[in-house]
């Protein structure tokens, strides 16, 4: 799969785009965790730009 996957975006010269990941099969606990990085990395940001989050 990966294989065909870098094969497309090669041949069309679409890039990658994390956000496609969330639209792949996958058992629900990794969805979890992924959507669980995805809150974390977005707080860190906020509270880099000087924001707080609660």
């Amino acid at each position: 799969m990966i294989l065909t996957a870098i094969y497309q975006m090669l041949s069309s010269g679409e890039e990658w785009n994390p956000v496609d990941l969330c639209q792949v099969d996958m058992p629900e606990h990794l969805k979890e965790q992924q959507l669980a990085k995805a809150v974390k990395q977005a707080i860190r940001f906020l509270e880099t730009q000087g924001l707080t989050v609660s």
